[in-house]
Order: C-alpha cells, then structure tokens, then sequence
C-alpha cells in the first residue's frame, strides 16, 4: 500500500520537474523576441489620412507609391527628422507584422502593420 503512495509521489515530482524545466527554456526566449520583431516591409508616399486610435495610436494611411494603412504607437514607434504626422507630409519607414486600430469600443480597423521606425520631410 505505501510503495503505490510513494511511487504516485514520484510520478508527481517528476512531472513538476519536466513542466519546470519546459518553461526554463521557452519562457525566456519568447520575451527576448518581443522587443526585436523583425521588420516586415517598408513604406513610402504622402499621408493621406491620420485618425487617431483609442488603444493609443495613429491610424496613418499612406499614399503610392508603398501605399497602406499602418499605425503609428508612441514608445514602440521610432519618429525621424521633421516630427510631423499629419495628412500632406511625405514619409518613408519599415513597418512590422500586426496592430489593430480602435476608433470606437466596438469599431476598428486593420492595419497592414506597426511602424518601426518612420521619417517625414517638412513638406
């Protein structure tokens, strides 16, 4: 009767120390990669349109000729030279892979990526 108590003991241990050691090796690599997500394409053309998000951010539409909407998040987006965002402005940049804009608590609208980094021009 005990040599089952102590055998299910083992088991448990064992178990514990497998989960341990799974999370040791694929918790710390995920949350280095966060932060260096690599680039998904770049982008270049006049701002057509910019509104402004609720999950903080810009929604910024960009004209041709690398055209698409992308949204802009301070502290994850890097802003070059004349530090303007608004319609009108030429910009180049690099964007990277998801973001979603919310204009409403119920309403949003995909974008085709974050902005890593962006450049304007002052015209």
């Amino acid at each position: 009767m005990f040599s089952g108590v102590i055998l299910f003991k083992k088991k448990k241990t064992a178990f514990f120390l497998v989960v341990c050691v799974l999370l040791f090796f694929t918790i710390p690599p995920l949350a280095s990669a966060a932060p260096f997500s690599f680039s998904l394409g770049s982008f270049g053309g006049k701002i057509t349109f910019a509104t402004p998000c609720l999950n903080g951010g810009v929604a910024l539409v960009v004209s041709p000729p690398s055209s698409g909407v992308f949204l802009f998040q301070t502290g994850r987006s890097k802003l070059y030279k004349e530090f303007m965002l608004r319609p009108g402005v030429s910009v180049v940049g690099n964007y990277s892979f998801g973001g979603f804009c919310l204009l409403t608590p119920f309403f949003g609208i995909p974008v085709q990526g974050t902005v890593r980094n962006i450049g304007t021009s002052s015209f």
